[in-house]
């Protein structure tokens, strides 16, 4: 009787913890890929692209297309963390920003309800 209840007693510890970690797991792979923002105006493309890597590392990219050919392009990289549906984004361990993903799926720039992140890849081994 007492192997029984000590083998149970360890089955419920074991299962308890993976429970959490699987949560986890399927949170930050929804969020894994490359996510983006294009404006266009009279002679030019803006893009704002953040890339979610692996190890909660990723990219945050700004380029303009000017129609005369001319690319302007700044990369940074950043830490992020998700928590529910708050990812948060730092430098240099300094708290950047929090984005926030929606109800249709798109990651919305807590301080600015009008710049919406469409997810356009989950491959994200191009920038990596």
């Amino acid at each position: 009787m007492k192997k029984n209840l000590k083998l149970l007693s360890i089955l419920l510890f074991i299962s308890f913890f993976s429970s959490c970690s699987k949560d986890e797991i399927n949170q930050n792979s929804e969020l894994l890929g490359v996510w983006e923002r294009s404006d266009h105006s009279a002679n030019s493309t803006n893009t704002y692209r953040l890339v979610f890597g692996p190890n909660n590392t990723g990219l945050r990219i700004h380029s303009n297309v000017f129609d005369s050919g001319e690319v302007i392009s700044v990369a940074t990289s950043f830490d992020w963390n998700l928590n529910d549906n708050k990812v948060r984004l730092s430098e240099n361990d300094i708290f950047e920003d929090i984005y926030l993903i929606n109800s249709d799926g798109k990651q919305v720039l807590s301080t600015e309800d009008d710049l919406l992140l469409d997810k356009v890849s989950n491959d994200y081994s191009p920038y990596y």
